[in-house]
């Protein structure tokens, strides 16, 4: 009996490990076919997006076909020593054209440069243009302005020359007659100065009408001394005698002006 039962038991997880074997491979399975269902679709867009490449690739071919036919009758139609020999001759051409694109890139973007310089140096020399076009304006109305002063000024010399040509007889005139008058005054104060006193020539003008005066009032009153001890007419037969004398001789002026 208890062989049964351990046999029935043994039974009995043989086959609960088979069952539990037999989930596991069916799980095992199933992650399987989700992995390869997952890499199929994978695949399958991989698939598609190279086959969309090769549809485009295979229309770029297509379009460039052309290009390479050309290149074909450029290398054909091309001089000797043009490019350096290679096995490609080609792609030679097409680095060569690479080369040459880029330069003249260059020499497009600095010609644009130098055309921007040279705006803007144009428009440097128009500013510059139209300050100098102010600055001459100003300068020439100033240079008139001075013109017409100058034009005054030589007028108004003109008309001083002429004043003065026609005053110079006048002048020497009047020079003539003060230097008469000062050598008569200077004949007085040497008459009338004594031994002890003083040079005329050092004398100044105000001191010798003052000796002059002095010598006057002496005189006169010399004379009213005499006219008083004398008898009336000869009194007044000197007297009108003494006054002709004086009247004939220069009266001295205070107040002399000299012009040279």
């Amino acid at each position: 009996m208890k062989d049964q039962v351990t046999q029935h038991e043994r039974f009995i997880n043989d086959v609960e490990a088979k069952r539990r074997r037999a989930i596991q491979k069916y799980e095992s399975e199933v992650r399987m076919k989700e992995q390869k269902t997952l890499e199929l679709d994978n695949s399958r867009q991989q698939l598609e997006d190279l086959k969309k490449r090769h549809a485009h690739l295979t229309r770029k071919i297509n379009a460039y076909n052309r290009y390479e036919k050309y290149l074909l009758r450029v290398l054909e139609n091309m001089p000797e020593n043009y490019i350096e020999m290679q096995d490609n001759m080609m792609i030679s051409l097409m680095m060569r054209h690479k080369t040459l694109s880029e330069t003249n890139k260059d020499l497009v973007i600095g010609l644009t440069e130098k055309a921007d310089e040279l705006e803007a140096y144009r428009q440097k020399l128009e500013r510059t243009k139209q300050e100098h076009e102010k600055q001459l304006l100003s300068i020439n109305s100033q240079l008139h302005q001075l013109q017409k002063i100058q034009e005054d000024k030589i007028d108004a010399n003109q008309e001083k020359e002429e004043s003065f040509m026609s005053n110079k007889a006048e002048f020497r005139r009047r020079r003539a007659e003060i230097g008469v008058i000062m050598m008569a005054i200077n004949n007085i104060v040497e008459r009338t100065t004594k031994l002890s006193d003083r040079g005329a020539e050092i004398m100044t003008l105000d001191e010798k009408l003052n000796r002059i005066q002095i010598h006057v009032k002496e005189r006169i009153d010399v004379l009213k001394i005499a006219s008083a001890r004398e008898s009336p007419s000869e009194s007044r037969s000197k007297t009108s005698g003494k006054s002709r004398k004086l009247a004939s001789s220069p009266k001295p002026e205070k107040n002399v002006q000299f012009v040279d």
